[in-house]
């Protein structure tokens, strides 16, 4: 594809690009086929789309899957960790908990999520992002209830580490995914979009605290619970692994034998998926990898430990954490879309 697409970018198309672009795409379909499945399991993907095709005709059918993912980020709330930081200081007082062992809890959610992250990438490639959010909902949301219902440290170390490792490192990350799978020269805008999800989020997590607060963190647990379950199920009606599952190309770009039979004319450069990637002994080797690493780190290393123990460091400055752990959580949500927004067409532009 990429040196289909390089023939196009020099301006030396011509018949025989056109029919090999015409062959490339053919064939990306029928591997979707064979390797997600989708001559089969995907009929209510394939009718769900036809039903879409009559409502929005000539519409992408990515934004609707972009829509989903936002309902997936916002159901994988729950396991991030401005969210299980609301815990903290109720683990302390209900529980009789120590500090110390509420953060080793997190610490240990946190090291089996890098591991089991690597077993989820696995089951992408195998299943598909969809099913794989299906079936990693399933436990996740029992942790959630292993969380409400919590009685001593083992509970909360297993409640933490099934939000954690299958929320933020799971069904939120096979959300990403997709958006990947479906938008490519428009993966910027899309994900800047996607990121108002944060803002929705914290919105929640705020609501969650102040819920909380009224009836009691179990009961509130298991509201959340149920709206992530809701949340889940929404998105599962929207969300379709690829766009050549339903005869579709990324960004909406048409494919290149429909293209010149409705137009005749070759059809845009853009149709040959001509994304540069690295595999992963080849990214190890750049610069520019290690290079984003660290800057991931610096940025992240403090931001999960105040998350945590945001409730005791309001306390310590003389501020009631009732009040302010809800304000500074609406504070960000309310800040946090322009920036979102603003992200994604500089770095299309930059890129």
């Amino acid at each position: 594809t990429n040196s289909v697409g390089a023939k196009w970018r020099s301006g030396g198309a011509n018949q025989r690009s056109q029919a090999r672009i015409g062959q490339n795409c053919r064939s990306m379909m029928a591997m979707a086929a064979d390797k997600m499945n989708c001559a089969n399991p995907h009929k209510f993907a394939i009718a769900r789309h036809k039903v879409f095709e009559k409502l929005f005709p000539n519409t992408f059918y990515g934004y609707v899957v972009l829509i989903g993912c936002i309902f997936t980020f916002l159901a994988a709330t729950l396991g991030q960790s401005f969210f299980l930081g609301l815990y903290t200081d109720r683990f302390i007082d209900d529980l009789k908990l120590s500090r110390a062992t509420v953060s080793t809890a997190f610490a240990v959610a946190l090291c089996c999520s890098s591991i089991s992250v690597q077993i989820i990438g696995k089951l992408l490639d195998t299943l598909g992002p969809t099913k794989t959010i299906a079936f990693a909902s399933i436990p996740y949301l029992s942790g959630t209830l292993l969380i409400a219902t919590a009685s001593g440290t083992c509970s909360v170390v297993l409640g933490f580490m099934l939000l954690r490792m299958l929320g933020p490192d799971g069904i939120d990350f096979s959300a990403n995914v997709l958006i990947n799978k479906w938008f490519r020269r428009r993966r910027g805008t899309a994900v800047a979009f996607a990121t108002i999800a944060l803002s929705g989020e914290t919105f929640l997590s705020a609501g969650f605290d102040l819920l909380s607060a009224r009836i009691g963190w179990r009961l509130a647990t298991a509201v959340a619970c149920s709206v992530a379950a809701a949340f889940i199920l929404f998105a599962l009606l929207l969300l379709c692994d690829t766009p050549e599952c339903i005869g579709q190309l990324a960004d909406g770009l048409p494919c290149p034998d429909r293209h010149a039979k409705t137009q005749g004319a070759a059809p845009p450069p853009a149709a040959a998926h001509d994304d540069d990637f690295l595999t992963s002994a080849q990214a190890l080797r750049t610069r520019a990898f290690w290079a984003l690493l660290m800057l991931i780190f610096v940025v992240n290393c403090g931001r999960g430990s105040l998350n945590v123990h945001l409730r005791n460091v309001c306390q310590e400055q003389g501020l009631d954490p009732d009040a302010a752990v809800p304000t500074i959580y609406a504070a960000t949500a309310a800040c946090s879309p322009a920036g979102s927004l603003a992200l994604g067409p500089l770095l299309l532009a930059l890129a």
